[in-house]
């Protein structure tokens, strides 16, 4: 059988690429190199007898390598194919020491090592090559310098090559021979060492390291202030100190070198003039901004005036734009605490005062304190809202040192944004440096929705809906933009924004940065009753419950997806939705579960739970598993306020139900709740949250009220009346734990009496007399008390006709006190019967309207 393709190739051989390669390669050595012969020839005379004891055959083999590789990296395969690596070192072997041989052998392995198929073949003996040629030509000759360097950075393209040039000692002698290279002028050889060792350290802790040990520093601040005139030198530095610069120890060093100064003296002089300084400088901006006392000394020396003349004038470079945006992203950073990086904790000795945000939003009946608005709200008809913002007086505040010089910035950022709309990386960085600068005052926050910021990055959503990256960023800008600004959050939404922030979250719903995101901007905005109800109607409930379903190991989606649930679950078409579909629930008890030790997440599942307690009729439902998930929580926390205040306000939802209220007790959580009494003596707001959640449990139950009194809760609920005397918001839950406790059995009666209830509701009508709230609560413990004969007698003993008369005359007789006062004031027993102006009336207990009894506590 013939073996031959019929293409008149040699024994039958199917040419390949390779071959194809070669034959062209050898027609253009052919053109090229005319005096040095072709290059196979070259390659012979490199490796045959003669280059043993030629040096010339090997410089000129060498050189004809080099500029085969140097003028196209195309041809190093074909160059390779003749084993054109090991021939250039094996030259390097015999004649280490001709200068002649070293320069042109190290030409060609610059451009050798600039292909992947030799880059790959590095190994530690050519390593130590470049290290004897470095160390002892390096210092003297630049060429051998050039050459080296050239290697250097063409082999640091990954990590390994990088890895091995470390180790071997190459970036150490790099280092020591161009600090012998500081002229009166700056040559490319130090140019290219210094970028060489940048190339070496980029991405690798272990290089950055060797160069701050070995004279990076140093070899920097020369630089620096030798070639002040030399902009392509000063960026070639500046790169190599971003570099290092990842390193805290070396942006240390650079402030305590006073290197600072010179840096922003560089960028003032030439950024405006030449772009690859403006860029690399802007680089090294920012990667020393991440040091808190660099940013402030930065700032004081006037930097951003810089920035913002490299986003004016380069504003069709855009990488130039992105690392200004950069850097203008870590000079922004406020140092102010992350959201929930830091938690309120116990700490007996420490008498902090009463936290402005005690707690989750309340509930929808009128509460008992007088406190409480709607809480789930209904509103209905299209969206209206401004497209414009216009802020309150009071939000433009007074400038303080370096805003101005940031409002600037944010000028220059929105009119890049808006010139390169169509340049994704332009808006992934600019929404990124408009977030921090929205993150750090509140002036910032306004002058970029002022400027029109909040428009042009939803424009950028708009044209960037492939980005993930781009719509993450923006929607998390628009996040701290929204805060909880009721008008920022109209203004969102009446251009669009809810609409662009779904959309990206159906178009990329694996993009846990995007998922997380937008459910952060929406939870924002929806705290708002009406952006809310908008949500609802474009369907972000459900958008959400994908998100945390696809996602429910992210911690991040849980936590902002649980957010935006609590919020969108003021609409009673919501909660019914979540309820009927189930995997809202289980989704949140198993992340309550997964992340026990989290205390954000704790707190926005369990604020979660609460509003899944309750149906579209904003009835309690039964439900044991988020009662033992709040009382784990609970009792896991108990020394953050935080996670108690949302635990004890679920609580409290939970047990408006009967069955709840039984999981809670066999779950022991009085317990729990008396244990947060004992050791939250300072926070009013956990005091009374934990007071209600008693109320609720003694309502009805009388085997739960006799478990809780022999648990003390009387005497404990009289002591803390006595202890915070001062604190109605205290002494009203705790008086309706009195008066529920005390409400139908006659033991339980006598118990609340020997607890001190006389002494106590006398005190809270001595010092609160004129409250009608606390006299009524006050009054009804009294009249449940007071049903038994032997307390009636007492009460009459120790004047207490007298004291319901002095109540009545104070109040209007429509009031809940004046009521309360009367039906005491019936019940007791008196030799006549007094109006309040002591003029003998017929009165009956019939037509008296009972106001005793047990009551449920609710909470705003």
């Amino acid at each position: 059988m013939e073996s031959g393709s019929g293409d008149g190739s040699e024994d039958g051989a199917v040419p390949v690429a390779g071959d194809d390669q070669l034959q062209e390669l050898r027609e253009r050595i052919g053109r090229q190199i005319k005096l040095d012969g072709t290059i196979i020839d070259a390659i012979k005379g490199m490796t045959g007898m003669l280059s043993e004891r030629s040096p010339h055959i090997c410089s000129w083999g060498c050189r004809a390598v080099m500029n085969v590789a140097r003028s196209d990296v195309q041809d190093v395969p074909a160059l390779q194919e003749l084993n054109a690596l090991e021939a250039v070192l094996r030259c390097i072997r015999l004649h280490p020491q001709d200068e002649s041989v070293l320069t042109s052998a190290l030409g060609a392995l610059r451009y050798l090592f600039a292909a992947d198929v030799c880059a790959q073949l590095f190994d530690a003996s050519m390593a130590a090559v470049l290290v004897v040629a470095v160390r002892e030509h390096g210092s003297d000759k630049p060429i051998i310098l050039e050459h080296a360097s050239g290697c250097c950075s063409a082999l640091s393209n990954t990590g390994e090559g990088r890895t091995m040039l470390g180790d071997s000692g190459v970036l150490e002698a790099i280092l020591g021979a161009a600090s012998h290279h500081l002229t009166d002028e700056p040559t490319p050889a130090l140019r290219m060492a210094i970028a060489a060792v940048a190339a070496m350290c980029q991405n690798h802790d272990g290089n950055s390291g060797r160069a701050e040990t070995n004279g990076g520093l140093p070899l920097c601040r020369n630089v620096l202030f030798k070639y002040t005139a030399h902009p392509d030198t000063l960026a070639a530095v500046f790169t190599l100190l971003e570099c290092l610069s990842t390193r805290d120890s070396f942006r240390e060093c650079v402030r305590t070198e006073h290197l600072l100064p010179a840096v922003v003296a560089a960028l003032t002089a030439h950024a405006a003039t030449h772009v690859s300084l403006a860029e690399s400088g802007c680089r090294l901006v920012a990667r020393l901004a991440q040091s808190e006392e660099n940013r402030v000394q930065l700032l004081i020396l006037n930097i951003l005036p810089v920035i913002i003349d490299v986003l004016e004038i380069h504003k069709d470079h855009t990488d130039a734009i992105l690392y200004a945006c950069w850097a203008i992203v870590e000079l922004a950073v406020s140092n102010f605490p992350e959201e929930g990086e830091e938690h309120d904790t116990l700490d007996e000795d420490d008498d902090r005062g009463e936290r402005a945000d005690s707690g989750p939003q309340g509930e929808e009946s009128a509460s008992v304190l007088g406190l409480a608005s709607p809480r789930f709200s209904v509103v209905s008809g299209p969206f209206e809202g401004p497209t414009t913002y216009e802020p309150d007086d009071e939000d433009i505040s007074v400038l303080s040192e370096h805003e101005q010089a940031f409002e600037d910035v944010i000028t220059s950022i929105l009119k890049n944004m808006k010139q390169h709309k169509d340049k994704a990386d332009v808006h992934r960085y600019g929404t990124l440096a408009l977030e921090n600068l929205a993150s750090r005052s509140e002036r910032l926050r306004v002058a970029i929705a002022v400027k029109n910021g909040v428009h042009i990055i939803i424009i950028g959503m708009k044209h960037h809906m492939k980005e993930p990256h781009v719509l993450a960023n923006a929607a998390h800008a628009l996040a701290v933009l929204a805060a909880d600004d009721e008008k920022m959050h109209r203004h969102i939404t009446m251009i669009r924004g809810i609409n662009y922030t779904l959309k990206a979250m159906a178009m990329h719903p694996e993009e846990e940065d995007v998922q997380f995101n937008a459910c952060r901007l929406l939870a924002n905005l929806c705290l708002t009753p009406e952006v809310c109800e908008e949500a609802m109607r474009q369907h972000a409930a459900t958008m959400c419950l994908n998100a945390l379903d696809r996602h429910r190991s992210n911690f991040d989606v849980l936590v902002y997806g649980f957010r935006l649930l609590e919020n969108l679950s003021t609409q009673a078409a919501v909660r019914k939705q979540l309820q009927e579909d189930g995997r809202a629930l289980r989704i949140c008890l198993d992340g309550l579960k997964a992340h026990a030790s989290d205390a954000d997440l704790q707190i926005s599942g369990i604020r979660l739970l609460e509003r899944l307690s309750f149906n579209e009729n904003n009835h309690v439902v039964a439900n044991s598993a988020c009662v033992s998930a709040v009382l784990f929580a609970l009792e896991m926390h108990l020394k953050l306020g935080d996670v108690v205040a949302s635990s004890l306000f679920t609580l409290n939802s939970l047990a408006l139900n009967g069955a709840n209220r039984q999981a809670i007790m066999a779950a022991h959580g009085h317990e729990l709740l008396m244990l947060v009494i004992k050791r939250w003596r300072r926070r009013a707001d956990l005091l009374k949250y934990a007071c209600g959640a008693l109320s609720n449990l003694a309502f009805k139950s009388d085997k739960i009220r006799q478990a809780l009194l022999v648990a003390g809760v009387a005497k404990a609920m009289c002591a803390l009346i006595k202890d915070k005397i001062d604190e109605p918001e205290v002494i009203l839950p705790a008086c309706a734990v009195l008066r529920n406790l005390s409400s139908h059995i006659k033991s339980h009666r006598k118990s609340v009496y020997d607890a001190g209830a006389f002494e106590t509701m006398a005190t809270v009508l001595s010092e609160h007399g004129a409250d009608t709230t606390l006299v009524y609560w006050a009054f009804g413990v009294l009249n449940n008390i007071c049903r038994e004969p032997a307390i009636k007698r007492e009460a009459v003993r120790i004047g207490w006709v007298d004291r319901c008369t002095a109540a009545m005359n104070q109040f209007e007789e429509t009031s809940p006190a004046y009521q309360a006062a009367l039906e005491l004031w019936t019940r007791l027993p008196k030799p006549k019967k007094h109006d309040r102006s002591g003029v003998r009336v017929e009165t009956t207990p019939d037509s008296v309207q009972e106001m005793t009894g047990a009551e449920l506590m609710t909470f705003a």
